[in-house]
């Protein structure tokens, strides 16, 4: 039996300004604050899930309007975790 998942992840989904989480976890570290200037690619905030640390980056270049967690925050597939704009 071959069984295939499918997995929609909204950042994915394009010209949005949020950065959305693509996994579930806690935030260890937020590498950015309101005002922040980012590069696409750039560290947002860093999340560990099943004791792996996953660094998720900033999608677009622009500046940071909002951010949505704090450290210790735990997060789930599509929170927002900050917003960007151009």
């Amino acid at each position: 039996m071959l069984v295939f998942v499918v997995f929609f992840f909204p950042f994915l989904a394009g010209g949005g300004h949020e950065r959305v989480s693509p996994i579930q976890g806690t935030a260890i570290r937020i590498a950015v604050e309101v005002g922040s200037r980012v590069e696409a690619g750039d560290l947002v905030c860093v999340v560990e899930a099943m004791k792996m640390e996953n660094e998720l980056v900033a999608h677009q270049a622009g500046t940071v309007t909002s951010l949505s967690i704090e450290v210790g925050d735990g997060v789930k597939v599509g929170d927002v975790i900050a917003t960007i704009e151009p």
